[in-house]
This record gives structure tokens, C-alpha cells and sequence, in this order.
């Protein structure tokens, strides 16, 4: 009638041995005997041990309240949170305009002593109502070496736009500076904000090796104490301090000249590049930290940015300088006599051979993957001769090409800070054996042919009528081609017979013999860069 319940500790007891000591950390024992909350059923114990982290975290949270408030603050009372500090790696010894102001009032024109490194441009004071204004930002290839202007991506944009929407004035003004690598292009940006811009176009990362730059205070500081400077200088209450206390990195910045100075420009031009991995990083922080201040700038001014990535020949551009990393010299003068000495002549298999033998020595000699490159796509293997020669490139001593991780940099700002990106690599290639760019689409080593420009101009196109709803259809197409025709045929031929005479100087220029090339000034002479 009656049912007996036998207690827990009873039940527990009959499968534990209680002769042994251990008995007693037996867990189905001792969870019975905890004090618990009658609420939660939460043992006390835990209970108290949650309060005293809620305390602390609550201490912490109050004690960082008045910097948290005086950093929203500051951000706030900024009108340009990061990009009113100087580039943290150089400075430069003046700044001057690229624009001036004519006598008149009415236009801004190219000022004469910047005209040496780019093209003559002007604008209207006044933007008028009905008026879209572009910036056109790089180097060489935005200013449409070894030609000019008149046939870079830029005027074959303006074309396109004024064709395809003639109720618009269309205003695009190439900013392209030969040599011009993209910390000397911050300063451009900074510039043209102030006129009014609805668009900047970027195209940026060949030239970041051109001019020597020492990094010796950055790269004297240990890798920890880098990556915190760069992430303090994002704070605000990290910069008041500075202005405050004036400890300025400007003292001890690298300066350079208003103008580029390359080393390509000497007479020991290749003498100066040599392998530095711990130099190379700089540069590319260097450059990740350019992208940014130009980020930051357009972003303050909510002006959208179009990013090109800049073409490379991969096929027909053997690297500008190679070098040995270990001792395989017997190796590197075999491969050199066997370049020498009938290559082709060569069955494929012993030329392969003997590449494989070289990069098994020296995996980092850029020459050696050049040439193994070729021999994939004698063979039709493009995927494989694609990776070769981007390997050249990216081992190459004297860098005149983008890299692949200058690439990847370029693409990681552009989905950071929501810029629209233009693949003229991918681009361009489509009209290549394999997809591998040559000659066929490029000059030389980096410059497209005006057909090349007019395809990155038509790029820039659909950019605009997907984004700015311009009409786009077939008949449209046809007009533009049309007025694309009209322009070529309007430019004498003194305009192409000067482009081919700056083509030749330009291959010569790559090659560390440029035509009056300067001397060093003595020993010191590198310090003055």
C-alpha cells in the first residue's frame, strides 16, 4: 500500500566502493550536496563568481567612459578624422599646386612647372549646373605613355560619356604623372577634392620601386611596435596627444623632392636595386598606408572612387634583373650560355630539364621561372606559364610591374572602402593567347595600346550606365565607335610617329640605360634622394 522511496545517496552508494577515498569526488554525489539558488537553481557558488566578472567588467566599462566620450568627441570635431596627418614614411621638401589659377579667374590649368611629368589639363572655375566632373589619377598609363592624353582611357571615357549622354557636360581631367607612384598621388587626390569632383578614377601600383626610399626609422622599430604605430594613428586622442606634446613623426620622416627622382634615371641604375625582403614589406606597407589616406580622403568628401588595377606584360617581358639568393653559380651561367647559345635549337624536354635543375638550386631566380613560363606555353599550358611568369615578376630585382601582392592589396582597399573595381588585367587579356597579356594588347611592359585604352575607357562606360542610368544599347555602341574613329583620324601623324620614338627612349629607360642618364653626385648622393 504504502510505496518506500530509497534516498539518492543510497542508490549512489550500492555502485560506489566506500572503502576507497575517491568515493568522494564522485559527481553524482557531491551536485546533490551544492547550496543552490532557489531561483535559478544555479549553484551559489557560480553565482558569486558571475557578479564579481559583471563588477569588473563594469569598473572597466566606467573607468574607459570619459576616453570613450572624448574620442566620439574629437572624431567628431574633426572634420577629417584621419587623413589631416602627413604620410607617416616620407614627406616632401615643398608642395606645390597641379593647378593654378589663370589670370582671368576663369579656368584652373596645369601649372608650367609641373608640366614636365604631366600633360597640359584645364577646368572651369565655375562647375556648371548641368556639368559632371572626373579626375583621372595614376601614372604613366593614366597619362597614356608612350602617347599622350589624347588617346589615354581617360579622353576615350569623355568621348564615350558625351556620346552616350550629349545633354551632359562631360568633364574628365587626366592627372596621369609619369613615374608617379601612389604616395606622391595623396597629395593629387588631396588637391582635386577642392574642385568640386563627382568622380575620381584610380590607377596606381607600378611604379611603388621607382624611387629609393630608406624607411630606416620605420624599419629600425621591431614588427610589434610597427603595427601598433599604425594602428594609434587611427585614433583621435592618439593624435591630440601628438599636436599637443609636438611629437611629430615629421622630424624624422625620409624627405624627397617636389618631383620624382627615380633611380632608373642614373647611370647605375640597376646597380641600385638589389634583393631586400625586409625593404620590399616597407614598401608595401607603405603603400597599403597610401591607399588608405586616399581612402579616407574621398570618403570625407563622399566622393565615389573608380579603382583600375594597372596591366602587366606577362608573356613577352623577360624580368628587368635577377639574382642569385644562394651560391649556384655554376647554374646560372649554364642557364645564361644556354640562352645564349641556340635555346630553341634545344629539344623542349632538355630545356625544361635544365630550368627545373635551376629553380631546384635557386627556386627565387626570376629569369629562370621567365623562361619556364615559356616553356609551359609551348606546350599549351597557359594556366601553369600564367603562374610562371607572374612569379617572374614577382621575383623580379628592379620591380617595374605590379606584383601579385600589390594586386591583392589593391583589391582588399577596394572591398574595405566599397570601391568600384575595373580588372583591366582580366580586361585586356581576353584578347590574348591563353589570357596570358603580351604584346598584343601592350607596348611594353606596362603601357596599353590606344586600343587597349579605348578598351578601359569602354570599361568605365558600363561602369557609368549601370551605376548612373546612362542609356546603353546597341545603337549607342555604334555611335561611340564612331566618334572613337573620328578622333583617331583627327590627330596628325607627327602625334604617332612621336609616341614610337618615346616607346623606343621608354624600353631603354626600363633597362637602366636611359638616354642622358644622370650621374651620382658622389657617395652621398644617395641620401639626397
Amino acid at each position: 500500500m504504502f510505496r518506500v522511496e530509497v534516498p539518492q545517496f543510497l542508490k549512489i552508494a550500492r555502485r560506489v566502493d566506500l572503502s576507497s577515498p575517491d568515493w568522494v569526488t564522485d559527481e553524482r554525489l557531491s551536485e546533490p550536496m551544492q547550496t543552490r539558488s532557489i531561483a535559478t537553481g544555479t549553484p551559489v557558488s557560480q553565482l558569486a563568481r558571475r557578479r564579481k566578472w559583471k563588477f569588473r567588467i563594469l569598473t572597466l566599462l566606467l573607468a574607459m567612459m570619459p576616453w570613450g566620450v572624448a574620442e566620439l568627441t574629437l572624431q567628431m570635431l574633426e572634420q577629417q578624422p584621419r587623413s589631416d596627418l602627413e604620410d607617416p614614411f616620407i614627406g616632401f621638401d615643398s608642395e606645390q599646386p597641379l593647378f593654378q589659377l589663370e589670370e582671368q579667374g576663369q579656368l584652373y590649368r596645369t601649372a608650367e612647372n609641373r608640366q614636365v611629368y604631366f600633360r597640359p589639363q584645364e577646368f572651369g572655375v565655375d562647375k556648371g549646373p548641368n556639368e559632371i566632373r572626373i579626375f583621372v589619377i595614376g601614372g604613366s598609363t593614366v597619362q597614356g605613355r608612350p602617347y599622350e592624353v589624347e588617346t589615354a582611357f581617360s579622353t576615350w571615357l569623355q568621348i564615350a560619356l558625351s556620346t552616350a549622354e550629349p545633354s551632359k557636360k562631360w568633364t574628365v581631367v587626366n592627372c596621369g604623372g609619369v613615374s608617379y607612384a601612389s604616395y606622391r598621388l595623396v597629395p593629387i587626390v588631396d588637391e582635386v577634392l577642392k574642385y568640386d569632383p563627382d568622380l575620381v578614377v584610380i590607377c596606381t601600383g607600378n611604379n611603388e620601386f621607382l624611387e629609393h626610399r630608406t624607411y630606416e626609422d620605420y624599419l629600425s622599430q621591431p614588427l610589434w611596435q610597427r603595427k601598433l604605430s599604425g594602428w594609434s594613428r587611427n585614433i583621435a586622442l592618439v593624435r591630440a596627444a601628438q599636436r599637443f606634446w609636438q611629437a611629430d613623426e615629421t622630424e624624422l620622416r625620409e624627405r624627397l623632392p617636389v618631383e620624382v627622382d627615380a633611380e632608373l634615371d642614373y647611370e647605375d641604375a640597376m646597380e641600385s636595386y638589389q634583393r631586400d625582403d625586409l625593404w620590399t614589406r616597407a614598401v608595401q606597407d607603405h603603400f597599403r598606408e597610401s591607399l588608405r589616406q586616399m581612402a579616407l580622403k574621398t570618403r570625407a568628401a563622399q566622393v565615389p572612387v573608380w579603382l583600375v588595377l594597372p596591366p602587366t606584360n606577362l608573356r613577352d617581358c623577360p624580368p628587368f634583373k635577377s639574382e642569385r639568393v644562394g651560391a649556384a653559380r655554376q647554374v646560372e651561367d649554364r642557364l645564361t650560355d644556354a640562352l645564349q647559345d641556340g635555346w630553341y635549337s634545344r629539344p623542349l624536354t632538355e630545356r625544361k630539364t635544365l630550368l627545373e635543375m635551376v629553380l631546384q638550386e635557386e627556386p627565387r631566380f626570376a629569369l629562370a621561372q621567365y623562361w619556364q613560363g615559356k616553356c609551359f606555353d609551348e606546350e599549351g599550358d597557359y594556366e601553369n606559364a600564367a603562374k610562371a611568369y607572374q612569379a617572374a615578376i614577382d621575383e623580379d630585382i628592379c620591380p617595374l610591374r605590379a606584383t601579385q601582392s600589390t594586386l591583392q592589396i589593391l583589391r582588399e582597399h577596394a572591398s574595405r572602402f566599397d570601391w568600384a573595381l575595373v580588372d583591366a588585367p582580366l580586361l585586356l587579356s581576353a584578347s590574348c593567347r591563353g589570357g596570358i597579356m603580351d604584346q598584343t594588347i601592350l607596348e611594353d611592359h606596362v603601357h596599353p595600346k590606344i586600343q587597349g585604352h579605348q578598351s578601359i575607357g569602354l570599361a568605365l562606360l558600363e561602369r557609368a550606365c549601370n551605376e548612373w542610368g546612362l542609356s546603353n544599347h546597341e545603337e549607342v555602341d555604334q555611335q561611340v565607335q564612331r566618334a572613337f574613329q573620328k578622333h583617331l583620324d583627327s590627330l596628325p601623324s607627327a602625334y604617332f610617329e612621336r609616341g614610337r620614338g618615346r616607346l623606343e627612349a621608354l624600353n631603354r629607360w626600363a633597362r637602366g640605360r636611359a638616354i642622358g642618364a644622370k650621374a651620382r653626385g658622389g657617395k652621398d648622393a644617395r641620401s639626397e634622394l
